[in-house]
């Protein structure tokens, strides 16, 4: 009797122990299978922005499409019109050139002739000011006497 029962005791270890690697199992499993739901809703939500972007794609083509065409044909030719004139010629563009060159050299002179009158007429100032400073200096000096 007593060895059945402990051929009982050890069976029923044995039987604890699958029962804790079996549920060790179990939670891995379920880890498992939370990890793969979690990537086929990722999978989903791929799948629906590929799709998004497919039709964003396919109106782009056609819109560039439209514009092509539109481009080789326009439906809207009033808003076309022809320029008027035509390209000067190179003589033409020289003599425009010097003329310009000429109006900039003038406008220089005029700027440099300004520049210089207002330089002479700083130059007036300190003179006059040099000079009333040199009267007061030479002129001798009342109420004191030498020592």
């Amino acid at each position: 009797m007593e060895k059945a029962l402990a051929r009982g005791d050890a069976a029923y270890g044995e039987r604890e122990e699958d029962v804790r690697v079996l549920r060790a199992e179990v939670r891995r499993l379920r880890g498992e299978q939370a990890a793969a739901s979690a990537r086929a809703r990722k999978v989903e939500e791929t799948r629906r922005r590929c799709l998004q972007l497919h039709s964003e794609l396919a109106r782009e083509r056609a819109r560039g499409k439209r514009l092509r065409s539109e481009l080789e044909t326009p439906m809207n030719v009033h808003r076309w019109r022809l320029l008027e004139g035509k390209d000067p010629t190179a003589s033409e563009m020289t003599r425009k050139m010097h003329n310009l060159q000429r109006r900039l050299l003038a406008r220089r002179e005029v700027r440099i002739r300004i520049n210089l009158g207002d330089s002479l007429s700083i130059l007036c100032w300190l003179l006059c000011r040099k000079r009333s400073v040199a009267n007061k200096n030479s002129q001798p000096r009342r109420g004191r006497s030498a020592i």
